[in-house]
C-alpha cells in the first residue's frame, strides 16, 4: 500500500540519519583540532580525512533519496489529485444540470463573445471540450455555431486548411440555422465556402463588398447588412428580407424602400443626398447619417417621412449651420420621438446664429411626439432655452461635453435654461417632463472657485427632484475626478430613483471622437433602443452598473427609472 511505502522510507531515512549524524558529530571535532602549524600528516590524520570524505559521500547519497522519495511523493500527490478533480467532478451540481439549463447557459456565454468561431478562445468549442455530456448539448443546439468571423487573407497552406476546416466545422454543425457573417479583411480563405450558404445569412458585416465577386446573388434570409468601406455594391439588390442596413450611400444598391433602419455611416454623402434617401425610405423608422456634406440644391426639397422615429445626425464643425438649417427645413417628421445631434470634433471660435435657432426650433415644434433629445457637443449658448422650451414633451435630455472642466464649458448655459422659473410675471418651467437627465464632461472643477456652476448642478437637480418635481433618473460623467461630496451624493440618492456617477470617462465614445469617426469593425446598425434609449426588460441592474465607460454613451445604461442605486464607477484610463 502506498502508506506503508510511506511509513517504511521514513523509518529508514530516520535511522541512517540518526548514524550518519553521529559519525558526522564525531569528525567535525577531529578536524576542529588540526591547525595550521602541523608541518607533517600523520598516520591518523589521513586516516581521518579519508573518513571525512565518505561521510560527505554518505550525504549526498542521503539527499539523493530524499530527492527521489520526493518526486515519488510529487508523483502520487499529482495522480490523487487528478482522481479527486474527476471525483469531485463527477459528484458536483453543474454536472447533474438538466440539458435545457446547460442549453440557457451555452447560449449566455456564447452571446457575451458573440461569435461561435472568431479564434482559437472561441467559446463554443471550448465548452465542447469538457465533457461528453456538455458536448452533446452544445451539439444539439445549432445556433451556439452559426456566428462566424473570419479574418485570415490566406498566408500560408497550413492556416489556410486550418480556417477552412474550422468554418467548415461550424457550418455543419449549425445545421439550417441562420447565419451570422463577418469578415473583416480584404479576402479570407473561406469566402467561397461562405458564399454557398449565403440563402441561410441573416446578418452579415463586412469590410469590402468586392471579394462576394461581382455578379449579384439572392441573400434570402439576409436581415442586416453592414458594410465597413468608402463605396457600396450592387452584390445585395436582391435581399426581400432585408430591414437593417450601416455603411455607405455611394454605389450601394439596396431594397431601399423597404428598410426601417438605416445609417449611412461611411463614405461622403451630401445634405441633398440624404434628403432624397429619407424620400426612398418609405418605411424608414430610424435614420442616422454621418458628416453630411453641404451643397447647394438645384431647388429646395422637402420630404415627409410619417414613420420615422429617430434620427440621429452626425456633423462635421466646418459648416454646421448650413448642413442643420438645411435638414431642419427640408424633413417633415411629425411622429418624431428621438432626435440626436453630435459633433465629433472641437468647435474653434464658433458662434450660434439666430437663424440656425429659429429654424432648430421650427423644426422640433413640429415634431410635437418628441420625447427624448440628445445634444453631444452641440454649440448652443444663450439661446439654448429658447431650443429646449420649444419642445416641451421632451422627458428624456442627454447633454455631452467636449471639455473637461466646468469653466471651459458651456454647462452654465444649460444650467440656466433648466432653472426653476423666478417669481417674475411671464416665466415658465422649461422641459416639465423631463424624468432623466444626462450629462458628460465639462463638470470638472480644478479651482475652488470654480464651484459655484458646479453647486448651481446640484441645486438643480435637488429642485427638479424633490417637491413634486418630476426628475427620477440622473447620469453625471466626470472626465475627471468626481466632483460630488459623499453627502450631496447620498442626498441626490434619496431624492431620485436612480443615480449613475462616473468619473475619470474616456472622452472616445461611439461616434463622439473628436477627430474623425473611429473605424469599429463589429458596429452594427443602431436599433431602436439605441436611439430611444429604452432600459431593456431583461438586463439586470447589475449588468447595468458593471459597465464600463466605454459603454457609457448608451443611454440605456445611464438612467434607469425602474431602479434606485448609488454608481461610482472609474474607468480604465485617465482622460487626462
Amino acid at each position: 500500500m502506498p502508506g506503508a511505502t510511506i511509513i517504511t522510507h521514513d523509518v529508514c531515512l530516520e535511522t541512517n540519519l540518526q548514524k550518519l549524524e553521529q559519525d558526522s558529530r564525531e569528525l567535525r571535532q577531529k578536524l576542529s583540532g588540526l591547525n595550521s602549524s602541523l608541518k607533517t600528516a600523520s598516520p591518523g590524520m589521513r586516516a581521518t580525512l579519508d573518513l571525512a570524505a565518505q561521510t560527505v559521500e554518505r550525504y549526498d547519497d542521503q539527499m539523493n533519496a530524499l530527492m527521489a522519495l520526493h518526486q515519488t511523493l510529487k508523483n502520487q500527490r499529482a495522480e490523487l489529485a487528478h482522481r479527486y478533480a474527476r471525483a469531485a467532478w463527477l459528484c458536483s451540481p453543474v454536472r447533474r444540470l438538466v440539458p435545457d439549463v446547460l442549453l440557457e447557459i451555452f447560449t449566455y456565454v456564447r452571446y457575451t463573445q458573440e461569435y461561435s468561431l472568431e479564434d482559437h478562445r472561441s467559446s463554443t468549442v471550448r465548452l465542447a471540450h469538457i465533457c461528453s455530456h456538455w458536448r452533446a448539448v452544445a451539439f444539439s443546439h445549432p445556433a451556439l455555431w452559426s456566428s462566424i468571423k473570419v479574418q485570415h487573407v490566406g498566408t500560408s497552406d497550413v492556416m489556410t486548411h486550418r480556417v477552412r476546416s474550422a468554418v467548415e466545422f461550424h457550418l455543419s454543425k449549425s445545421d439550417s440555422a441562420p447565419l451570422s457573417i463577418a469578415s473583416g479583411g480584404i479576402g479570407f480563405a473561406a469566402i467561397d465556402i461562405l458564399i454557398d450558404a449565403c440563402h441561410r445569412w441573416r446578418k452579415c458585416i463586412i469590410g469590402n463588398a468586392f471579394i462576394l465577386g461581382p455578379t449579384p446573388r439572392r441573400y434570402a434570409a439576409l436581415e442586416i447588412l453592414v458594410i465597413h468601406a468608402g463605396k457600396g455594391t450592387v452584390n445585395f439588390i436582391d435581399t426581400p428580407r432585408l430591414r437593417s442596413y450601416a455603411g455607405p450611400l455611394t454605389e450601394t444598391f439596396l431594397p431601399w424602400h423597404q428598410l426601417t433602419n438605416v445609417s449611412i455611416i461611411h463614405g461622403e454623402v451630401t445634405v441633398s443626398q440624404a434628403i432624397d434617401l429619407l424620400g426612398v425610405c418609405v418605411k424608414v423608422e430610424a435614420f442616422r447619417v454621418h458628416l453630411p456634406l453641404h451643397d447647394t440644391p438645384s431647388s429646395p426639397t422637402t420630404v415627409t417621412c410619417p414613420q420615422l422615429r429617430q434620427l440621429a445626425l452626425v456633423c462635421a464643425p466646418t459648416d454646421l449651420e448650413n448642413v442643420l438649417k438645411r435638414l431642419f427645413s427640408s424633413i417633415i417628421a411629425s411622429g418624431l420621438v428621438s432626435l440626436d445631434i453630435g459633433v465629433p470634433a472641437k468647435l474653434p471660435d464658433y458662434v450660434w446664429t439666430r437663424n440656425l435657432t429659429l429654424a432648430m426650433t421650427g423644426f422640433l415644434k413640429a415634431s410635437g411626439a418628441l420625447s427624448m433629445l440628445a445634444l453631444r457637443n452641440v454649440p448652443i449658448d444663450t439661446d439654448l432655452r429658447t431650443v429646449l422650451a420649444s419642445a416641451p414633451s421632451i422627458n428624456f435630455l442627454i447633454w455631452w461635453e467636449r471639455a473637461k472642466d466646468i469653466h471651459q464649458s458651456r454647462i452654465r448655459h444649460l444650467l440656466d435654461a433648466l432653472s426653476l422659473p423666478s417669481s417674475q410675471a411671464g416665466s415658465t418651467l422649461v422641459l416639465p417632463r423631463l424624468t432623466r437627465l444626462h450629462i458628460s464632461g465639462g463638470i470638472n472643477c480644478p479651482f475652488k472657485s470654480q464651484r459655484k456652476d458646479h453647486e448651481r448642478l446640484e441645486e438643480l437637480i435637488r429642485a427638479r427632484a424633490s417637491g413634486g418635481g418630476s426628475l427620477r433618473a440622473v447620469g453625471l460623467d466626470y472626465l475627471g475626478w468626481c466632483e460630488l461630496a459623499p453627502e450631496t451624493e447620498v442626498e441626490l440618492h434619496r431624492l431620485l430613483q436612480r443615480l449613475v456617477v462616473r468619473k475619470m470617462v474616456k472622452r472616445e465614445r461611439d461616434f463622439f471622437e473628436y477627430n474623425e469617426p473611429a473605424f469599429v469593425f463589429d458596429m452594427e446598425p443602431p436599433s431602436p433602443g439605441f436611439f430611444a434609449a429604452t432600459p431593456s426588460s431583461d438586463s439586470s441592474d447589475d449588468e447595468e452598473e458593471s459597465n464600463t465607460d466605454d459603454e457609457s454613451g448608451t443611454e440605456e445604461e445611464t438612467c434607469s427609472e425602474e431602479t434606485s442605486n448609488i454608481t461610482t464607477e472609474d474607468s480604465e484610463e485617465d482622460s487626462d
